[in-house]
C-alpha cells in the first residue's frame, strides 16, 4: 500500500447543492446535539470506524457489515440503509414529521407546508427527488436547500414564520 493513500477521503461532498444556512458559532461544544455534531465531523473526514474504513487503512477486518447486511458496512450504509437501524430512523423520522408540522401549523401557505412535511418524511432515507446527489446526507449535517423542496416562494406564502426558519436546516434544527 502507498503511504499516505488509507488517510484519504474517500467521497467528495459538494456542498454547493446543499442548504447553506450559518451554522452556530459553537457547533461542538455548546450545542444540544455535541454528539450529533462529533459523529458529522467524524463522517465528513472519513474518520468513522467502520468495517470499510478499517479494512481499507488496516486490513485487519473484512468490510462487510457487522450487522449481518450483504453490503459494505460504509458511513452512509450504516445511517441510511443498514436494516438494523431502520426502525431507528423511522422513529426520528416521524418525530421530525410531527414537530415540522407543529412549526408550520397556521404559519405558511398550504403548498409550502405540504412539501415541507413530504421532505421531512425523506430526510434519513435515500430520495432523489429531495437530495441532490440522489443519497441522503444528513449525517454530515447538510440539508437540501428550500428552493430544491418547495421551487420558488414568495413572501406571502412564508407567512408568519420567523426569518431564521426560512431554511430548511433552522426548520430540522429547531
Amino acid at each position: 500500500m502507498r503511504r499516505g493513500t488509507s488517510f484519504v477521503q474517500r467521497e467528495r461532498l459538494t456542498v454547493a447543492l446543499y442548504d447553506s444556512h450559518r451554522l452556530p458559532d459553537f457547533p461542538y461544544t455548546r450545542a444540544s446535539s455535541s454528539f450529533s455534531a462529533v459523529v458529522q465531523l467524524y463522517a465528513q473526514s472519513s474518520q468513522l470506524d467502520t468495517a470499510e474504513v478499517r479494512h481499507r487503512r488496516f486490513r485487519d477486518t473484512p468490510p462487510w457489515c457487522h450487522f449481518g447486511c450483504d453490503a459494505f458496512e460504509s458511513v452512509h450504509h450504516i445511517f441510511a440503509r443498514c436494516p438494523a437501524f431502520f426502525a431507528i430512523r423511522r422513529a426520528h423520522s416521524m418525530q421530525l414529521c410531527d414537530e415540522t408540522s407543529s412549526l408550520l401549523e397556521g404559519g405558511v401557505a398550504d403548498r409550502v407546508r405540504k412539501a415541507l412535511e413530504g421532505a421531512a418524511q425523506r430526510v434519513f432515507f435515500d430520495d432523489a427527488g429531495l437530495w441532490p446527489q440522489y443519497q441522503t446526507r444528513f449525517y454530515v449535517g447538510v440539508l437540501p436547500t428550500l428552493a430544491r423542496i418547495v421551487g420558488n416562494i414568495s413572501e406571502t406564502e412564508v407567512g408568519v414564520l420567523p426569518p431564521q426558519s426560512h431554511d430548511m436546516g433552522n426548520i430540522a434544527s429547531s
